[in-house]
């Protein structure tokens, strides 16, 4: 399974750690065949109707990003 795709989108800034995206596009590569309905249930929705919200912390080395309920994933700078 190929996973490839490019997420577009606006933001605005809540608060130090939440951003509100809107105007969202998901672009989707052509040798990309991992199904829609598994990225919606595994990592996030690929409808963007209305605004998503999104935190982004920094801990140590790492940002944790996720929506406003848990953590999605992480991302560490070496």
């Amino acid at each position: 399974m190929i996973l490839f795709r490019e997420i577009r989108f606006r933001y605005e800034k809540e608060t130090h750690d939440i951003y509100k995206l809107y105007d969202i596009e998901t672009v989707k590569n052509s040798r990309d065949n991992t199904p829609d309905s598994l990225i919606e249930s595994v990592f996030f929705s690929t409808k963007h109707q209305k605004p998503r919200y999104m935190i982004v912390r920094k801990i140590m080395n790492a940002y944790v990003i996720g929506n406003l309920h848990s953590p999605v994933f992480m991302c560490v700078v070496k």
